[in-house]
């Protein structure tokens, strides 16, 4: 189709979007990126696929419901509040 000219009309413009006619991309040019763009996709899809099958998931730790935070020693002024003398 490079021996025929476009009609630049306003169906050719709602066809064509903007970057496509700044870069001269044709519909067979089109065609070919959009299956390029997916054969890498579908690849990128197996090859998660088998990474995930290879590693296998424990379950996770659930702490025990009795656990409690450790006491302040009485000692450790760091920690303290200043007492107000009155």
């Amino acid at each position: 189709a490079g021996f025929v000219q476009a009609v630049k009309n306003k169906a050719y413009f709602k066809r064509y979007p903007v970057k496509f006619r700044r870069n001269s991309i044709s519909l067979d040019k089109l065609e070919e990126m959009c299956k390029k763009a997916s054969a890498a996709i579908q690849e990128n899809l197996l090859n998660e696929k088998s990474l995930k099958k290879k590693s296998k998931r424990r379950g996770g730790t659930v702490p025990s419901k009795n656990v409690s935070c450790p006491k302040e020693r009485s000692g450790s002024s760091e920690n303290k509040l200043p007492q107000s003398s009155g």
